[in-house]
């Protein structure tokens, strides 16, 4: 793990989602959730006090800095951000120089939550340290939900969205019926157009990993997000005709083992 860490660590309280008060929460099993109404819905979390850093985390020669992650996040987002092609990671810095901050909750008003992430429109007053209109929000329970996995796949998706921002990342090179289909799926609480292709880059990320079960994620169960068909038209797509030929090569396609 390349990481330089900017400040001694401050100590606070975090509120981590789940989707359901059935999951074992960060305070262990058997520890209840707390609940609060949110636009008519109930939303779980648990209390955590947390060591929390500010650091710059070094990939590809690069620098993404991250505010107010513990350290095993830290340790994740290092992961997560080496799925990530350089030239991706530049337009990252490009587009939201403020980096990654980690939080409580996503949106405001009868659109927060206590899962997932967020490319704001508007700076939020919650948060007076970091221009969110500059950088990517994920909650605690994105990366609670992803520890498991050793990767926080909330980040990638939400890097997707910065491709789309110039039109790097499009439907563009899709048939007309694949993305008619992505464009009406569900798969966050954001109607948009969008969340199924960035889902889809989610997906082909890890497909281009070279680890086993990260590429096994990134095509099962199959679906129509990390299909063969869809995999091609990405391909097509500027986000990745603009890599080097070592780059694309991790995302050819090769035989399922």
């Amino acid at each position: 793990m390349s990481l330089r860490i900017l400040a001694p660590p401050h100590e606070e309280i975090a509120r981590v989602g789940a989707r359901s008060r059935r999951e074992v929460g960060p305070l262990g099993a058997g520890t209840r959730w707390d609940s609060e109404q949110i636009d008519g819905e109930n939303r779980y979390f648990q209390e955590v006090r947390y060591s929390l850093y500010n650091a710059d985390v070094l990939v590809h020669s690069r620098v993404v800095r991250c505010f107010h992650a513990t350290m095993e996040q830290l340790q994740m987002l290092d992961t997560t951000l080496q799925l990530v092609p350089p030239q991706h990671i530049d337009l990252l810095n490009e587009r939201k120089p403020a980096g990654i901050r980690v939080a409580d909750t996503t949106g405001r008003g009868a659109s927060r939550r206590y899962m997932g992430g967020v490319n704001p429109s508007a700076d939020y007053a919650a948060s007076p340290d970091f221009d969110e209109r500059r950088g990517i929000v994920i909650t605690h329970g994105a990366f609670w939900e992803n520890r498991n996995r050793g990767i926080c796949v909330t980040v990638l998706h939400e890097i997707g969205h910065v491709m789309t921002h110039n039109g790097e990342l499009s439907y563009q090179p899709f048939p007309h019926d694949r993305s008619a289909q992505l464009r009406g799926l569900r798969v966050s609480r954001n109607p948009g157009v969008y969340e199924g292709l960035c889902n889809a880059y989610m997906f082909f990320l890890c497909y281009g990993s070279d680890n086993a079960v990260m590429r096994d994620y990134g095509t099962n169960p199959p679906d129509i997000q990390k299909d063969a068909v869809t995999r091609r038209a990405l391909r097509q797509t500027q986000a990745f005709t603009m890599l080097d030929s070592g780059w694309q090569s991790r995302f050819a396609e090769r035989e399922r083992r």
